[in-house]
């Protein structure tokens, strides 16, 4: 992605195009940084940071009149039950956490409902289409290739048994619904 963006902005003087930067929002370079930014914006990677970490950083790198957007799911506190889908940070340590930091929520909306016709897609792909498939050649691979099948199948048993959870029929709309919330924060400084 950081070679198309380069291609894509080569055409641009230096002075007028931004840096692309190769790390984690937890390693950012702040030492290269020679302007403060004045947005920062998450489309479904916020759960993949430490949120301690990646708050340092913004408080680092971004103006005092920036803007934070965060658009991702984030995990419900004292839900009852496992959640058979990964993912997601706590939503109440999120708020601890943005309060901590300095910011102050300016939108704070809820679009989980939103997600359902996406949800109902996927879990119709994987039901009727993918899960069939597998076993279609799971049965074909256990009568052609039996012993190294068996033999990869015994090598990756933890790895298939998670992947088989993972990807069960409990990954549907009323699973998300109980266990996520999707999310558009717009958060500034105070």
């Amino acid at each position: 992605m950081a070679q198309q963006a380069r291609k894509n902005t080569q055409q641009y003087q230096d002075e007028t195009r931004g840096d692309i930067y190769e790390c984690t929002l937890e390693n950012f370079p702040i030492s290269d940084l020679t302007e403060k930014y004045s947005l920062a914006f998450f489309s479904e990677s916020f759960q993949y940071v430490n949120m301690q970490n990646a708050f340092d950083v913004l408080n680092f790198i971004l103006s005092k009149t920036a803007t934070v957007i965060i658009f991702d799911f984030f995990r419900k506190d004292e839900v009852a039950g496992k959640s058979p889908l990964g993912g997601g940070l706590s939503i109440g340590e999120f708020y601890e956490r943005v309060n901590k930091s300095g910011y102050l929520i300016q939108t704070d909306l809820d679009v989980t409902e939103n997600l359902n016709p996406n949800l109902r897609l996927v879990n119709d792909i994987l039901v009727n289409r993918i899960i069939p498939f597998s076993k279609t050649l799971d049965a074909f691979l256990s009568t052609r290739h039996k012993f190294l099948y068996g033999l990869f199948k015994f090598m990756f048993r933890r790895k298939l048994k998670k992947t088989g959870y993972k990807y069960s029929q409990r990954r549907n709309e009323e699973n998300f619904q109980k266990f996520k919330t999707y999310r558009l924060f717009v958060l500034t400084r105070t």
